[in-house]
């Protein structure tokens, strides 16, 4: 009969919790890239819908800003963000 000795203040099996743990920061990572994304893109969106509203009200025609910066660069994080929370979800499974 042999006995092992195991160190009580650490658990057995450590390499589950750690890809659990970057999992989890990915998936949060990715989420918070897609709702920022998201957000610029709505931003520039207002801006756009806003603006052309008050250039139509004018009688004599107006100038509005069509601001397809933020459109662009929100659809770009989006599509960034979801690309790696594929990614991460793919990672998890494996």
């Amino acid at each position: 009969m042999s006995v092992t000795q195991t160190n009580v203040n650490q658990p057995s099996v450590k390499q589950p919790t750690v890809v659990a743990s970057r999992t989890t920061s990915a998936v949060t990572r990715a989420v918070r890239t897609i709702v920022l994304g998201a957000v610029v893109a709505m931003i520039g969106l207002i801006i756009t819908i806003v603006s052309y509203h008050s250039a139509s009200q004018n009688p004599n025609g107006g100038t509005y800003l069509v601001a397809f910066g933020p459109v662009i660069f929100g659809a770009l994080a989006v599509f960034r963000g979801t690309k790696s929370l594929v990614s991460a979800l793919r990672a998890n499974r494996k």
